[in-house]
């Protein structure tokens, strides 16, 4: 269940105290009952629309800074810059679900200067359930991918395990497919399944092709995608694994 953010636990706290004192002086000025419960009402929804307005803005500002880190990363090609937008935008808001989201976002930067024992350190200290359900797919997904990467296999392979159901799903999500891909190349390869992981790993090595990215971070998983295709060409095809 979804923890009450801080706007909403305010407003409650607010809405209560306004409440208990229109009733106090309800009952002072001994207004009839149906007056005292009307003016409860109006007081809970003008408290609700002031919440509206406050979390709408606040939900603009959180886009801007988005929007401002994707460029950051995409178009400046500045992970530094990226990790240390994240941690200015951390301390400026109080809102510990997009603080969380701001933190697994700087763990993105770190791998995308190859930094992953950085970037798993990171990955561990966020608190992932505050997160919507895709964001904490991908997070989970990166800490089972980058454990991979340096050779932190039976870790790497616990985090698949205990979310595959999830990390199938998003395999059908144009946005995420490819990053997933990436995750389950390496747990078919050390299962000793040769298509899954050849299929792959093939797929993920076409993406970044086409992607036509050349930053350290797509290069070097470019890079780890074509050792690992090398290792899964020599293993036993299906009926030689079969027939020992």
């Amino acid at each position: 269940m979804a923890k009450p953010d801080k706007i909403t636990k305010k407003i409650t706290i607010i809405g209560a105290a306004v409440a208990v004192a229109f009733i106090i002086l309800s009952a002072v000025l001994k207004l009839d009952a149906k007056v005292m419960l009307s003016g409860v009402v109006v007081i809970w929804a003008v408290l609700m629309i002031v919440r509206m307005y406050i979390i709408n803005g606040r939900n603009k500002e959180y886009s801007q800074m988005l929007d401002h880190l994707s460029k950051i990363l995409t178009e400046d090609n500045d992970p530094e810059k990226y990790i240390q937008k994240c941690n200015d935008y951390s301390e400026k808001v109080d809102d510990d679900a997009f603080k969380t989201m701001l933190k697994v976002n700087s763990a993105v930067g770190y791998s995308c200067m190859c930094k992953y024992e950085e970037a798993l350190g990171v990955l561990k200290s966020a608190d992932l359930s505050l997160l919507n359900p895709s964001h904490k797919a991908v997070a989970l997904n990166n800490l089972a991918q980058f454990s991979y990467f340096i050779g932190k296999n039976e870790e790497g392979t616990k985090y698949v395990e205990e979310n595959f159901q999830t990390f199938q799903k998003y395999l059908g999500n144009k946005s995420f497919a490819a990053s997933f891909m990436t995750t389950f190349s390496f747990y078919y390869y050390l299962r000793g399944n040769k298509p899954k992981a050849k299929s792959y790993t093939e797929q993920v090595i076409e993406f970044i092709k086409n992607s036509g990215s050349t930053s350290e971070g797509d290069m070097t998983i470019l890079q780890k995608m074509n050792d690992l295709l090398e290792k899964i060409n020599v293993m036993p095809e299906p009926e030689e694994m079969y027939d020992e």
